[in-house]
């Protein structure tokens, strides 16, 4: 397999996510004139597959440079992350506070904090327009140990590691909120720890440099693809009807399923499928994709001024998102070249 920066499929895989998002979003907060129809996914579903997005990728990167340089700089690695993350999400948090001084925003100074901090996963007091930011604290919070694990362990060692805390992640954190003999709630198929990031880091161990035959012999079938997506679907659809005595692998189900979704994509790049991610128009917003994450929340949870209602709500999410892309990620972008291990 090649291990290419830019796989053209991920643009289009980080447009689903955020198109989830947004949908749901603008569902469950009632924004208003957004059109009200039948939608199985909770957010839970386009954040987790950016979660594993994000696993895959970053633990590629990191096995490339290894492999490359016979070591991975930790330092580097850090200023690298720096650069693509703090700058988008630093502007976006002081326009939230700026505008809360007028009443356009909600930023309490404590969501602002744990915000801030990428503690936003253990807050649990009002948020105002930072709820959302509950997955980029956990994201931070795993790339503080990962790439640990990557750099000091053999790959066998990292990928027991991994398998052992993707599949067990889930019951643990259904038993700690004792929801085994109650309905699902969203919150209990969140990515709310390590497991659904984990499952992208376990697939690149895995397949780094050389396809075991078990996981290449399946990609040259439809059916992958399309037992992912049922899968995908059937948990989304019954998540509030059994109780979790029954279901308590759900988690562990769909973030195998979402694994299963982002390989095949990988590579079958000519398939409809694939052609499909990499249309332009579909392309252009997976760019977006972080800086729309950030910026739609302020605009389609405050329902209650002309700004946000929709369809205003996502033409100025747009507008906010292609404007923190153009003026402050591709810059920064730029910068982290610096950073690259010496040849």
């Amino acid at each position: 397999m090649k291990n290419d920066k830019h796989i053209p499929c991920l643009d289009g895989l980080r447009a689903i996510s955020i198109l989830l998002v947004m949908i749901f979003h603008s569902l469950s907060h009632g924004n208003q004139g957004f059109p009200r129809f039948w939608f199985p996914f909770g957010g839970a579903a386009g954040v987790s597959l950016f979660f594993v997005i994000s696993g895959y990728l970053i633990t590629t990167l990191l096995l490339a440079e290894q492999e490359r340089y016979q070591k991975i700089s930790l330092k580097n690695f850090y200023l690298r992350r720096s650069l693509r993350i703090f700058p988008p999400f630093y502007l976006f948090l002081l326009a939230v506070v700026s505008l809360s001084r007028i009443g356009f925003t909600s930023a309490p100074p404590q969501a602002v904090f744990a915000s801030g901090a990428y503690w936003m996963n253990f807050y649990s007091g009002n948020a105002g327009s930072l709820g959302h930011t509950w997955s980029l604290s956990i994201e931070e919070q795993f790339y503080l140990v990962w790439p640990f694990v990557v750099a000091r362990c053999s790959r066998r060692l990292a990928i027991g590691f991994a398998v052992l805390v993707a599949a067990g992640w889930p019951l643990l954190r259904l038993l700690r909120h004792g929801y085994l003999f109650s309905p699902i709630p969203e919150e209990a198929l969140r990515s709310s720890g390590l497991d659904t990031i984990l499952w992208g880091s376990v697939l690149a161990l895995l397949v780094f440099k050389e396809v075991p035959g078990w996981l290449s012999r399946p990609l040259k079938s439809i059916w992958p693809l399309i037992a992912s997506l049922s899968c995908l679907l059937f948990i989304y659809s019954v998540k509030d009807r059994w109780p979790l005595s029954v279901v308590f692998l759900l988690p562990l189900l769909r973030n195998v399923s979402l694994t299963v979704l982002l390989w095949w994509s990988i590579n079958n790049p000519q398939s409809l499928w694939g052609r499909c991610l990499e249309l332009p128009p579909v392309a252009f917003i997976g760019r977006l994709s972080y800086s729309l994450y950030l910026w739609h929340g302020m605009f389609i949870v405050h329902s209650d001024r002309w700004l946000c209602t929709f369809p205003m709500s996502w033409v100025a999410s747009f507008v906010a998102a292609y404007a923190s892309y153009r003026l402050v990620e591709l810059p920064f972008n730029k910068l982290r070249r610096h950073f690259r291990p010496a040849t």
